[in-house]
Order: structure tokens, then C-alpha cells, then sequence
């Protein structure tokens, strides 16, 4: 979280020393306002935006949201909005909190994921662990002790769950494991299946092509509430704007909001017609098999409405370090649209 945090106040000192980002919406298709929104790469973890645009629910509420995946690092995307590159971000919770806790000029205006994040280990690593992959959880994870285990890199929200998750179970992350954080997600499935990791933990769309092949198995699931004594209710992922734009833009706040909501609404109405566009639109490459366990995993993770409510944000603040969570105020930190 300190990584986050210097990088976000460094990001905040640049965008000062910039031209002062508009903050009047432009103009996108059929004369809508138009949001260019980043987010991470393709994993389920980003779900949500990446089916509101395959499906074009935003234009069908009213607004034009330029999608665009990169990388891997939450604290890049906060820092791109910022510094005005862009209009509104996905980033982890605990990134934009580090931010908003600081001061910055940023607000929550919708909540997309409650954690799609999966743990999977190499089956030779879990074989020589002794334990079973349906122990009670702290046995699981005491049982990564010495492995080496990827994930997405400093200043994302896939490294900052894990080491919380280590952290609860009694491991210390910079001790008892080697962590390797990479910025391409096939890097996390070329490395486990050649075997310089051990185990990975990232969001759902990735190490599935591992267990698929038989090289590695499911380990532990934030979606499928294996973590929750951890996580509790928290949403993982939200959408920021700056406050000033979202301020002064109500009524395009208002209609992201409506489509966040109609993706989520899509999704648990007609899954297996949301996974299908999703997997067109996303993840082509991906097989039926591996599919089949992305989605399955993935689609319990989206929130039902795309809010971000006062118990979600009490459970993420209880995450983060109280240098930040005294800095956070619920009134504050989220748009009333976003409110539950």
C-alpha cells in the first residue's frame, strides 16, 4: 500500500504541474457525452465494463464509454485520470481509496466487482504440501509457505488482496513467500506452466488455461466465498472519475451509473447469453473448457446494481492502513449516484 501511495501523490504532483484537466464532457456518438475509461487487463476482475461495452449498454443509456484495457497496475489508471489522460478508470478499491484518503481529487461513481480474484497452485506444489484443496482455508494458505507465487504487479489490486489474504492467515509476504508481479497476465500462465511459480493469484481468465491442462488446480476463490472471513462484503473494484468532472457532469454520472446497472441486471438475468458476448468480445482465444471455468467462477463476482453502499466501503476501509482510512468519509469519497 505505501508503493500505491507514493506513486499516487506522485502522479498528483504531476497533474498539478499540468494544464488543468477539462472538466466539461465531450461529445462521443449520436451527439452523447463520451467518457474515455481505463481499466486492467482481461480478466473477469473488469467483467463489468468490458460487457457494458461489448454490448454497447452504454450507448443504450445514454452515454459513449471508450473502453480501454492496460496493463495491470491499478495506481496507473488512477494516476491517468489525474492527469486527465482519462475521463474515469476501474481501478482496486484499495487504489482509489489510497488516493482519495490523500486528498486527491477523486470520487467513487460506481462498484463493478466484488472480487473475481482466484488463488491456483501448481499440482506438484500442492502435492508436496501435503494438504488438500478442500482444507479449511487457513490450512491452504499457510500451506503456500516457501513457494514462489505470481500475480499482477505493485500498485495492483490482485498484489494488494494477497498480501492481506497472507497477512490474515499468520504469513509474512515478504519472508515466507517469493511474490513476482508481472504487467501481461501470459506471463502468469507461461510461468506456471513452465514452472518457475509455484501458484498465482489473479482474477478469473487467466490461470483457468492451467488447471484446464491439468497443470495446476483451483486453490481458493474470492468469488466463490472461499475468502470472505477475509474480504467480508467488500466491492474490490470500482469506477473513478475526479470529483470536479463528476461535480460539474451529474447527468453523465447518472447515466453510467444506469448502464453499470443494466450490465449487472443482463448478467443475472441471461448468464449464459453475457458470457457468450463477453467471451466474443474479450476473450476469443480462450477455449469452450476454459471458458466454462472462467465464467463459472467469474459471474458470481458482479455486484447486482453497480453501487458502491456504506457496508462495502466500511469493509474495504477496515483493508486499508489507518494512514489512509482516517483519511476516508463516505459522503465524500462516493458520487450520490453511487451510494446504495
Amino acid at each position: 500500500m505505501k508503493l500505491v501511495i507514493a506513486v499516487l501523490v506522485a502522479a498528483g504532483l504531476a497533474a498539478g504541474a499540468c494544464t488543468k484537466p477539462p472538466d466539461t464532457a465531450a461529445t462521443g456518438a449520436g451527439g452523447m457525452p463520451k467518457l474515455r475509461c481505463v481499466g486492467a487487463g482481461a480478466s473477469l476482475n473488469q467483467g463489468v465494463p468490458q460487457l457494458m461495452d461489448t454490448a454497447k449498454l452504454d450507448e443504450k443509456n445514454g452515454v459513449d464509454v471508450e473502453y480501454k484495457a492496460l496493463g495491470t497496475s491499478s495506481a496507473t489508471q488512477v494516476a491517468g485520470v489525474l492527469g486527465g489522460d482519462y475521463d474515469c478508470a476501474a481501478p482496486a478499491t484499495t487504489a482509489a481509496f489510497a488516493a482519495i484518503g490523500k486528498g486527491s481529487d477523486l470520487t467513487i461513481v460506481g462498484g463493478i466487482n466484488k472480487g473475481a480474484s482466484i488463488l491456483a497452485i501448481r499440482k506438484d506444489a500442492a502435492r508436496k504440501s501435503g494438504v488438500a484443496a478442500d482444507a479449511p482455508m487457513a490450512e491452504r494458505i499457510k500451506a503456500l509457505k516457501g513457494l514462489k507465487i505470481v500475480t499482477a504487479a505493485a500498485g495492483s489490486g490482485n498484489q494488494e488482496l494477497l498480501v492481506l489474504l497472507l497477512k490474515h492467515y499468520g504469513l509474512d509476504p515478504k519472508k515466507d513467500v517469493t511474490i513476482t508481479g508481472v504487467t501481461e497476465a501470459s506471463a502468469i500462465v507461461g510461468g506456471l506452466r513452465q514452472g518457475r511459480f509455484d501458484a498465482g493469484f489473479y482474477g478469473s481468465g487467466v490461470m483457468e488455461a492451467n488447471i484446464a491442462s491439468g497443470e495446476a488446480q483451483l486453490w481458493a476463490s474470492v468469488p466463490r466465498g472461499d475468502m470472505k472471513e477475509v474480504f467480508g462484503d467488500a466491492v474490490t473494484s470500482v469506477i473513478i472519475m475526479r470529483r470536479s468532472y463528476a461535480e460539474k457532469n451529474p447527468d453523465v454520472v447518472r447515466k453510467l451509473s444506469a448502464a453499470l446497472a443494466a450490465t449487472s441486471r443482463q448478467v443475472a438475468e441471461d448468464p449464459e447469453g453475457s458470457g457468450a458476448q463477453l467471451r466474443q468480445g474479450w476473450f476469443p482465444q480462450i477455449s469452450e473448457e476454459v471458458w466454462k471455468l472462467t465464467w463459472e467462477q467469474g459471474r458470481l463476482s458482479f455486484p447486482a446494481d453497480g453501487k458502491f453502499p456504506r457496508t462495502s466501503f466500511d469493509a474495504v476501509a477496515k483493508l486499508v492502513p489507518a494512514e489512509v482510512r482516517n483519511g476516508l468519509e463516505y459522503e465524500k469519497a462516493v458520487d450520490p449516484r453511487a451510494r446504495g
